[in-house]
């Protein structure tokens, strides 16, 4: 089977400034964070993540805008919109978590 060389993308990766969230988000109280939270779901943990331009200019090569996964040669990755929400801590409306951890899955649930 033969590969075909992949076109490769030149470009910058620029990091936004974001102290003043960063600032914006330390004084918000323990009520109005909850409120948040409820509201957007996890997302005030990206001002703590550490972002790498590196890694993200090696993953872009890779990424296939019209599928929006990430192609490799043999296999793809792409996240699922349940990994997405659980990601960025938004459950589903009407349904509980993804996962009951603890519990053997039920032999009806279960594709024969």
């Amino acid at each position: 089977m033969a590969y075909e060389k992949r076109r490769t993308w030149r470009f910058q990766v620029k990091l936004p400034d974001l102290e003043s969230l960063r600032e914006l988000s330390a004084e918000l109280t323990s009520i109005t964070r909850g409120a948040f939270i409820l509201k957007y779901g996890n997302i005030l943990d990206f001002l703590s993540t550490n972002v790498r331009a590196e890694a993200i200019t090696a993953l872009a090569q890779f990424y296939d805008p019209p599928m929006r996964c990430f192609l490799f040669q043999d296999f793809q990755i792409s996240p699922t919109l349940e990994e997405f929400q659980r990601i960025v801590g938004i459950p589903p409306k009407g349904k509980g978590p993804f996962i009951e951890i603890g519990r053997p899955p039920k032999v009806e649930s279960l594709a024969a």
